[in-house]
């Protein structure tokens, strides 16, 4: 009877031992080939762990990264930012918009979230922080603000009437002093009206200059 409780406690630990290596295989799959960086930190706040797209991401090697303290990955002004938001004391910091520093010296616009966590085993507490990169979209974001300023200054510039109309139910979006002069009206007086009604009499349908 000994033997066989043995043999089945024998099982059960192989069986234990299978699942702990399958899901630490399983793990450091999903963690090597994640399409973001993952960085995990120590209670001293240097870089203990990191994938594979991390140093994609900031062209840095294991030389680079090992150990490094992660304030001097950002500029100081997002460090104290980052510090502002108290992540030790909430346990977690999700989506900031941020800057890091690639290994070149430019800068990166990332978004970060971290999480905190104690070891049950050791007491010591340890951080992992989910960085993805949005350089292109902020780059993308930029481009419009730009286009936007330049449209800006045309249509207050110019000497003709300009207006903006929204096709699908001719509501006036945009609208430049010229036009609103035309008008007899202050450019805030029709932006958001429906055109029809201050600048064609026309029916919905039959309008000369929209139809």
């Amino acid at each position: 009877l000994l033997v066989g409780r043995e043999y089945e406690n024998h099982l059960k630990l192989k069986n234990i031992k299978k699942e702990v290596t399958e899901n630490e295989s399983l793990y450091q799959m999903i963690f090597e080939n994640s399409a973001v960086s993952i960085m995990m930190a120590d209670d001293h706040e240097q870089i203990i762990s990191w994938n594979q797209y991390t140093e994609t991401l900031l062209n840095m090697n294991q030389s680079d990264l090992d150990l490094k303290p992660v304030h001097t990955l950002y500029p100081p002004e997002e460090w104290e930012k980052i510090r502002n938001c108290n992540i030790r004391q909430k346990g977690t910091l999700e989506h900031l918009e941020t800057q890091m520093y690639h290994k070149n010296g430019t800068l990166l616009d990332v978004e970060l979230s971290i999480s905190v966590f104690q070891s049950k085993i050791t007491g010591k507490t340890f951080s992992v922080a989910v960085i993805k990169d949005i350089t292109t979209r902020k780059d993308a974001e930029q481009n419009l603000q730009d286009v936007n300023a330049r449209l800006q200054a045309i249509m207050q510039s110019v000497q003709a009437g300009i207006m903006l109309v929204r096709k699908k139910d001719r509501l006036i979006m945009e609208v430049n002093p010229a036009a609103a002069r035309m008008a007899g009206l202050q450019p805030e007086e029709l932006v958001g009206k429906i055109f029809n009604e201050y600048i064609c009499s026309a029916q919905n349908g039959r309008c000369p200059i929209l139809d």
